[in-house]
């Protein structure tokens, strides 16, 4: 078969990288054709991540030489609905949407799966698509989406089209198990220095955390944070806070023993990459309450579930002075995190898809 996947690649984030894995894991753990599609252009930082045997086609639909008749030699296309709200539009597969002019035949793509990864709301105009919905499928990447379709009855004309949830693949070979030795215990986080990634409460809990545990027990480390938050942990001793990709994240997780999700209240994040990794590596992962973390997460056994600054310090302190309980929480991390592999997601996702 030969499978596409599509989306905006307006930037290089989490939905971004998403994508590239799932072509490069359909490349090298099954015998299909991956195309990565870009609607325009495709980022630079992501094209060296790109398997050799995978084709990159870009401005598929917008700039200039736009080749929307590459979708025709397709078996299936998967699109990544990662924020825009216009893929699920028929309009904007006739050319209607104001993104595009050209109008793309759905009927001659045996096959569309639509995946979405960041908001699920859109789903609901799925049926626009006419006649092309009936060899339509749905992919949520969290329970809450999967079940809000079914739930809502927003989403009445769309609920008969099958759907899975389906996390996202990460490839365990840049994902060292190995921690370097050290002689305190090392939290932290790293993400994109986007808005409500960060909670404003990440100097209270260092403070509450110092003071329960000592600094010469602990030390924290933060990556992606932003600028004006880093500058006012600047009066903690034990603190290392760097912009975001200053190192690679292997790198960074290697030198980690508990990964803090302390992300804003009102954050619901999907799925999270980041956090995915961090099991994979072996970091515990302690995080809100919100979205695709209960997922992710088996509170109390790779993990803690939190739902105020003082559970947070708590659980922190708490796996900081129980090394056996941290250690066990390690493996079971590790543990959780095989589903999470390339090979894994992708196997699932070819089980999904009509031979």
């Amino acid at each position: 078969m030969r499978i596409g996947v599509f989306s905006k690649f307006e930037m290089a984030g989490g939905s971004e990288r998403r994508c590239v894995e799932m072509a490069n894991a359909l490349d090298r753990f099954t015998e299909h054709n991956a195309v990565l599609f870009a609607e325009g252009n495709f980022p630079a930082s992501l094209e060296q991540l790109v398997r050799p045997g995978v084709k990159v086609v870009k401005h598929l639909l917008i700039g200039a030489g736009s080749v929307a008749a590459e979708l025709y030699d397709l078996d299936c296309l998967l699109t990544v609905n990662t924020d825009s709200k216009f893929f699920c539009r028929g309009d904007y597969w006739s050319g209607k949407s104001g993104r595009h002019e050209l109008v793309v035949d759905l009927a001659r793509i045996p096959q569309l799966i639509f995946l979405f990864n960041f908001i699920v709301s859109p789903a609901r105009h799925l049926w626009e698509l006419g006649g092309a919905v009936d060899r339509t499928k749905i992919i949520t990447a969290n329970r809450k989406f999967l079940d809000e379709i079914g739930e809502q009855d927003r989403y009445r004309r769309v609920r008969h089209i099958p759907r899975i949830m389906l996390e996202s693949p990460i490839d365990p070979t840049i994902i060292s198990s190995e921690k370097r030795p050290s002689t305190v215990v090392r939290l932290g986080m790293h993400s994109t220095s986007n808005g409500d990634k960060w909670n404003s409460e990440w100097p209270r809990l260092i403070e509450e955390v110092n003071r329960r545990c000592g600094v010469e027990r602990i030390c924290w480390r933060l990556m992606g944070m932003p600028g004006s938050m880093r500058n006012a942990l600047t009066r903690f001793p034990n603190v290392e806070a760097v912009a975001e990709h200053v190192r690679p994240v292997s790198e960074f997780l290697c030198e980690l023993d508990l990964f803090v999700f302390f992300t804003s209240w009102k954050r619901e994040e999907p799925w999270s990459r980041s956090a995915a990794e961090a099991l994979m590596s072996g970091c515990p992962v302690l995080a809100t309450q919100r979205g695709g973390n209960r997922d992710q997460i088996v509170s109390g056994n790779n993990g803690l579930l939190c739902n105020s600054l003082e559970h947070f310090a708590a659980a922190v302190t708490e796996l900081v002075q129980g090394p056996r309980l941290r250690a066990r929480m390690s493996e079971n991390a590790r543990l959780r995190a095989r589903e999470y592999t390339s090979e894994a997601v992708i196997g699932k996702f070819m089980r999904f898809v009509d031979p």
